[in-house]
């Protein structure tokens, strides 16, 4: 086995190792509990690792959102080890977008002459996970109703 000498090659190996590992994973069948760490907003920075809106079923098979802080200290030989106390987790904040429900929408019978349709779609997903909807005029709109950017 060939030694891995600097930090960026280490990382990348270890990178490697996860994303095999998630794709092991994922062509087994999970039995609970287990977490969706490919359904977070991971975020790097320092020695912290941040994952938002970790999604964990439960035994019962009931899936919360967590939010997880895990800190990493270096060693003398540049190897990572967790760090004291780590990793923290709390529960995440119920998103706004969780009461979203896909429709069309209509702005009132006296606005637009009952022609104010809003279609919404969604929910989908972004670049690093984010939630995100999509609202434009509905067939049927009337002709003022324009997406504004």
């Amino acid at each position: 086995m060939r030694k891995l000498k600097s930090i960026s090659q280490r990382l990348r190996a270890i990178s490697l190792c996860c994303l095999l590992g998630l794709a092991a994973g994922a062509l087994q069948a999970q039995t609970s509990p287990y977490a969706l760490l490919q359904n977070a907003t991971i975020v790097g920075a320092g020695n912290t690792i941040t994952a938002s809106q970790v999604p964990v079923v439960t035994v019962a098979g009931v899936t919360v959102y967590v939010n997880l802080t895990l800190q990493l200290s270096p060693d003398a030989t540049r190897n990572l080890t967790v760090a004291s106390g780590s990793p923290q987790t709390t529960l995440a904040p119920v998103l706004i977008s969780s009461s979203f429900r896909a429709g069309t929408y209509v702005a009132g019978p006296t606005t637009l002459n009952g022609a104010g349709l809003i279609a919404v779609n969604g929910p989908g997903v972004a670049d690093g996970g984010r939630t995100v909807w999509n609202a434009n005029a509905a067939s049927g709109a009337n002709a003022y109703m324009v997406r504004q950017s």
